[in-house]
């Protein structure tokens, strides 16, 4: 999805980014969200937005445990 949103921009504003730091960036965010940013959070949802409608797809409570968890399409 990151890629494809970034063809997007390109279209847009013409600003374009390699698709291996495109892969770098991502890789590096994701590591950071659970490696730094889930030991400060007291509580983490994640939400699919990629149709335009938010939907929560994972929420981490206190304790980092899985309390609802929906199906990605």
């Amino acid at each position: 999805m990151a890629i494809e949103r970034v063809k997007t921009r390109i279209m847009e504003v013409g600003h374009n980014i390699e698709k291996d730091v495109i892969i770098r960036i991502y890789h590096k965010g994701i590591k950071n969200l659970f490696e730094i940013y889930s030991k400060i959070a007291d509580k983490m949802s994640f939400f699919d937005n990629s149709e335009g409608n938010p939907t929560l797809i994972v929420k981490l409570n206190f304790k980092k445990e899985i309390e609802s968890v929906d199906i990605l399409k």
